[in-house]
């Protein structure tokens, strides 16, 4: 179809108002003399289709033209208008009227786009949503604010739609100045699969056919959105216990298990541009339950338990962003061990020493040990497995945090017997303080100060390190008489472990699977499933490293019907958290998350996945990094 648009050489303000195609609605027009060069700013107006309507330039000293287009496309010449520029798409559609913003902050001439894109980048490069005002204010002191924030804001969108761009050959694309065609192709195809909306200061993403949640930020600060985008439903069906992190660089890394060829196999996939499609991990027999962490150059450690020869056994392979590649995997657990390793965690310092944790049997029914191998980055090798319980009691389910520093701590449950001889006695919590750089685990304690055989442990712990060495870890005990509640003991950098204390305010019920992490002025946030006797909500607190506080519990979740299963959370360097969950009602389950941010009240529940039905139970993940890239996903429970 050929195109309406007219080109527009400004000459005085008679000549362009005498323009049949477009014009000028300013009343002084810049002169331009005859032997000027020509600048033209051209470009597509598109929402995934073409747009047809007007579309508008405003320079910063207020002059203001337009051009009509029925595909699209548009052509302004700038030569003698003051830049930056502001450009504005107006189309009705069944009676709607519809705005488009976009921006060019230089008057180079080139190509601009005017898309949601373009529009959610400029929103956040002007911090509001009403950039009608904006455009209508025609503030030269607003444009050159917006000018400054703009290569920011186009990096954020970059960033939060990486997967889609990637997915649509658009990977290296620009928004603003890449050109593209409305053919539904490349570009158009990203804009076809999204619709964006904002509500005050919320912005929301969502697949445009599914429905899904693929982002959910706030207007100026989209370098800190929780995106969902490179994760699907149908990656989810196949995806059993997945786990996810965020490198430094704002790259994420999943790794599942997945029934290949009838064996369950490990697989890694990088969530964001040019990064490679999923890789297969795990070598042999069948392979499960994996653990996923990054160091500060963005290399990687994936460790999980792979069956075979009648045992399971702990395996490794490790991720290097300098050559993009992955190394083969190795054996951890001692291969002439006698009983199944299993329950492996990982944790990666800043400068890529790592440990992984496990519990394993020794021939002994119901006797356990907690094992574990530590990776020295500078020398590219795992130790041999080294035992951190004590050989005599029975000890189990360790979880692992390390810092950037390579300070840390492992946690554990451990039986007040060997396992062998009482069922389901009396068991304690146990840790040790960990150092990574040198490899030196301090001698094991009790963190529990009320003991087990008083009120019943029931383990499920959860562990995180700040940046300046001190941590929590948190678990489920007895509290006298029932309900089960959620204990913390704070390990202090200077002065070791701490007494433990409930954090669960006012329980009516049991609360079980508690999750933390702290954000990086030492705060830290956790979450739990906290019964009522008829449901379940979220369970949150806050501690306050100003204080050294806990403050009183609340809930989460409350906003949606059903109850709350499997509640994680993770949290931003600027305190930005973020709750991910899922919730049944009526037989069915929805993924759902929820956010705070610095410490504000918890947002509305979004859905990040309703399509789950019956008895099938996700496994909702949420990962951060300290720049603020979070990523949520979600598969499925093996067992």
């Amino acid at each position: 179809m050929e195109s309406a648009v007219r080109t527009f050489v400004l000459v005085s303000a008679l000549a362009l108002a005498a323009c049949g195609g477009g014009g000028v609605v300013d009343v002084v027009a810049p002169v331009v003399s005859p032997a000027a060069t020509v600048v033209t700013l051209s470009g597509v107006a598109a929402t995934g289709g073409a747009i047809a309507g007007r579309i508008f330039l405003k320079d910063s000293a207020g002059h203001e033209q337009f051009v009509d287009t029925t595909d699209g496309r548009f052509s302004f010449v700038v030569t003698g208008l003051a830049p930056p520029f502001m450009l504005k798409a107006q189309w009705t559609s069944a009676g709607t009227t519809s705005t488009l913003y976009s921006f060019a902050a230089t008057g180079a001439g080139g190509t601009i786009n005017i898309t949601p894109l373009t529009h959610l980048a400029l929103v956040d490069a002007a911090g509001t949503s009403a950039l009608d005002a904006v455009y209508d204010g025609g503030s030269a002191t607003a444009l050159a604010a917006i000018a400054a924030a703009l290569p920011a804001a186009v990096t954020a969108v970059q960033k939060a739609f990486a997967p889609q761009l990637a997915k649509a050959g658009a990977a290296a694309a620009d928004p603003i100045s890449t050109p593209f065609a409305p053919d539904h192709t490349g570009m158009d195809a990203v804009l076809d699969g999204i619709a964006i909306a904002y509500a005050g200061a919320a912005i929301t993403v969502h697949d445009a056919s599914a429905g899904a949640l693929l982002l959910d930020g706030r207007v100026g600060d989209l370098a800190h959105a929780l995106t969902v985008s490179g994760w699907s439903a149908s990656d989810a069906t196949v995806a059993a216990d997945p786990d996810v992190a965020v490198a430094g660089a704002g790259v994420g890394l999943v790794a599942w298990s997945e029934v290949v060829a009838g064996h369950s196999v490990v697989r890694a996939r990088f969530l964001g541009a040019g990064v490679g499609a999923a890789m297969t991990l795990s070598a042999s027999g069948d392979a499960g339950l994996p653990k996923v962490a990054f160091d500060t150059a963005g290399d990687a450690i994936v460790a999980w338990t792979q069956y075979e020869n009648g045992r399971n056994d702990i395996w490794a392979s490790r991720f290097v962003a300098a050559t993009v590649a992955w190394g083969a995997p190795v054996r951890l657990s001692a291969p002439n061990a006698v009983a199944d390793a299993n329950v492996p965690d990982v944790a990666v310092d800043g400068a890529g020493n790592a440990f992984v944790v496990w519990h394993q049997g020794d021939g002994r029914t119901n006797h356990f040990d907690v094992w574990s191998a530590r990776y020295a980055a500078a020398g590219g090798t795992w130790s041999a497995p080294a035992r951190l319980s004590d050989g005599v009691m029975s000890a189990f389910n360790p979880r692992v945090a390390l810092n950037a520093a390579g300070v840390g701590a492992a946690a554990w449950t451990q039986g007040q017997d060997d396992g062998t001889v009482v069922s389901n006695g009396p068991e304690d919590i146990w840790a040790r303080r960990l150092d990574s750089g040198s490899g030196v685990a301090a001698a094991a304690t009790r963190i529990n100060h009320v003991g087990g055989e008083v009120d019943g442990v029931y383990g499920q712990i959860a562990v995180a390190i700040d940046g300046q060495g001190n941590g929590f870890a948190l678990w489920v005990q007895g509290s006298g008489t029932l309900p089960f509640v959620i204990h913390a003991a704070r390990l202090s950098a200077a002065n070791g472990w701490q007494p433990d204390t409930v954090i669960t305010s006012n329980p009516l019920d049991s609360s079980y699977g508690p999750h933390v992490a702290f954000d990086a002025a030492g705060n830290a946030v956790a979450v739990w499933q906290q019964q009522t006797g008829v449901g379940a909500f979220g369970g949150v607190a806050r501690f306050d490293a100003g204080t050294g506080l806990w403050g009183t519990s609340t809930a989460f979740g409350t906003d949606v019907a059903g109850d709350v299963y499997d509640p994680h959370v993770a949290i931003d360097g600027a305190g930005n958290a973020t709750a991910v969950w899922y919730q049944l009602s009526d037989n069915a389950v929805s993924v759902l998350s929820s956010r705070s941010l610095a410490g504000a009240a918890w947002g509305a529940s979004l859905v990040l996945d309703a399509a789950a039905t019956g008895f099938t139970y996700p496994v909702p993940r949420v990962a951060a990094n300290a720049a603020g890239r979070t990523i949520a996903l979600w598969g499925i429970d093996s067992y």
